[in-house]
């Protein structure tokens, strides 16, 4: 026995989708801590803008045989207590890769006027990255070489991976508001600032804090 079941063609009225409160997206703060020239700290747009326009190098040499790296970009001279605003020893707790986000993003914020409390479910704070930096590279290698990759245990993903680096910026700035982790290759950067526009568009955000390290 079959039964009909009745079909109908009417659909329901589609739900609107809440827009932006604008089209256009701005960039209102910008924060950094990247190398510099001759190992120094670069911490601000005109240092950056500098290296950018004069084509100058920041890599430096690894004094480091029994590494598999052999150049990197480092940050020196740089006092990662202040410009993160904690203490020497909450600092030096920090995942290498955690100190260089959080300083750039207390940067970024202050460079905005927003404090973090403004900072609600109409923002998200988004990592885009497969990196971290080199002290936790250097002691990844030294502990797999002396005892296998078993000796790393939860090492890598406590201080070496996106979610552990938004952990650290939000903990210690405490950003209250949504995290996204965005994974990719090397183009993962611009995959970030595509999903973010998605999510302005779509009228999901008013706020987006982008960091990479």
């Amino acid at each position: 026995m079959t039964t009909e079941l009745p079909v109908s063609t009417e659909f329901p009225p589609t739900t609107e989708l809440p827009r932006a409160r604008s089209a256009r997206v701005a960039v209102t703060g910008t924060g950094l801590v990247l190398p510099g020239p001759g190992g120094t700290a670069c911490t601000d747009l005109p240092g950056f803008w500098s290296v950018i326009s004069e084509g100058t190098c920041c890599l430096t040499t690894l004094d480091r045989e029994d590494l598999g790296l052999r150049i990197g970009g480092q940050v020196r001279g740089w006092d990662r207590a202040e410009a993160i605003g904690v203490d020497p020893e909450a600092a030096a707790r920090m995942s290498r890769a955690g100190q260089l986000a959080t300083a750039a993003t207390r940067s970024a914020l202050r460079e905005a006027c927003l404090a973090p409390e403004e900072l609600d479910g109409r923002t998200v704070l988004v990592c885009a990255s497969l990196q971290f930096a080199f002290a936790e590279t250097e002691r990844y290698f030294a502990r797999r070489a002396a005892g296998g990759p078993a000796s790393l245990k939860l090492d890598y993903w406590m201080t070496g991976t996106p979610p552990s680096v938004l952990g650290t910026v939000a903990s210690t700035l405490r950003i209250a508001c949504p995290t996204l982790n965005i994974s990719g290759s090397c183009n993962v950067a611009l995959r970030a600032l595509d999903v973010i526009g998605g999510m302005f568009r779509a009228g999901d955000i008013d706020r987006a804090i982008l960091v990479g390290v």
